[in-house]
């Protein structure tokens, strides 16, 4: 993606010009082909962008923020006369490619995570170690039983190539070490939960506050 335009016709977009954002029957494509038949040079959405930058920048450029394709008659349009006109746009860093320190920000609702240094300084410790450790190896262990799974179909392989009887011991052993993993899967199983990195990601991605509200049942 070039990192300098030059001259520059620039197109403010009051949405999200991404794929998994948009209506049903919707096309991505017919969008950023309207936009390149207009001339558009610099696309700019508020994807990535603050309303109110975006607005800062449409004022600066004599753009139109454009909050949907539709026109008066119900077809996707965009008209040139939108552009905003710069005679260059380009991208600038105001820090170093390779920062040698940074700054880091606690915010918390909780008064005791705020006033408590120790209760956010020790898990903040462990995580930059962790990441040290990753970034200095360059190897991940995965968890959740993984390394007993894997270790197991080793082992068990291993005692294919045995004669003696000594494959028995290796194959029981092999088959010990799943009882970790199916254990976690059982256990994960009874209480409800297949894939719970998928289902704390889905909770992140939801707006709106959940609330457990218990049903008040009155005495017959």
């Amino acid at each position: 993606m070039p990192t300098r335009v030059s001259p520059a016709q620039i197109a403010c977009l009051h949405f999200n010009l991404q794929k998994t954002k948009m209506q049903i029957g919707v096309q991505l494509l017919v969008h950023i082909e309207k936009l390149l038949k207009a001339g558009a040079k610099v696309v700019l959405t508020t994807k990535g962008i603050k309303d109110e930058g975006l607005r800062h920048v449409s004022k600066a450029t004599g753009a139109t923020a454009v909050f949907m394709f539709a026109d008066m008659e119900g077809e996707e349009t965009f008209d040139p006369s939108l552009h905003g006109f710069a005679d260059e746009v380009g991208e600038q860093h105001i820090s170093e490619m390779i920062p040698r320190a940074i700054s880091l920000y606690h915010h918390s609702s909780e008064v005791q995570m705020t006033t408590s240094s120790t209760r956010w300084k020790e898990p903040l410790h462990d995580a930059l170690c962790i990441v040290k450790r990753t970034l200095e190896s360059n190897v991940v262990v995965a968890s959740g039983g993984a390394v007993e799974s894997a270790l197991s179909v080793y082992l068990e392989y291993l005692a294919t190539t045995m004669g003696s009887r000594e494959q028995w011991a290796v194959a029981e052993f092999a088959e010990a070490l799943l009882i970790i993993p199916k254990g976690t899967t059982r256990n994960n199983l009874e209480a409800g939960i297949i894939e719970p990195a998928m289902t704390a990601i889905t909770i992140l991605q939801i707006d709106d506050m959940i609330k457990l509200v218990k049903d008040d049942q009155g005495e017959d």
